[in-house]
């Protein structure tokens, strides 16, 4: 989340909507929706990019008996997708929720 303060401060933006999907395996396993429709498409391949490098490095330096890999997806979802997971979730045990990365 560092990178995505950054990323916000750097370039002057509106802070990032992002959003949380809890439950999906059961050993923590998570999603993390992060809306970029503030950004042009010089500044969306830059984030996209930098976001690719920060989780290959995190891969790098993971604990392999503690710590899970981190997966950069380019796919877009559209906000319609995100309002019906979070009616219909994909699991039993998953939520979707407002992520607040401000903390």
């Amino acid at each position: 989340m560092d990178y995505v303060k950054n990323f916000e401060k750097k370039n002057k933006l509106k802070p990032f909507e992002i959003f949380l999907e809890h439950g999906l395996g059961k050993e923590g396993e998570h999603a993390f929706y992060i809306g970029t429709d503030n950004l042009n498409t010089k500044l969306t391949k830059s984030f996209m990019d930098g976001l690719k490098i920060i989780a290959t490095n995190q891969n790098k330096k993971r604990s392999k008996n503690r710590d899970g890999y981190v997966n950069v997806d380019n796919k877009l979802i559209p906000n319609s997708t995100l309002k019906s997971i979070k009616v219909k979730p994909r699991t039993s045990i998953s939520s979707l929720e407002i992520y607040d990365y401000k903390k």
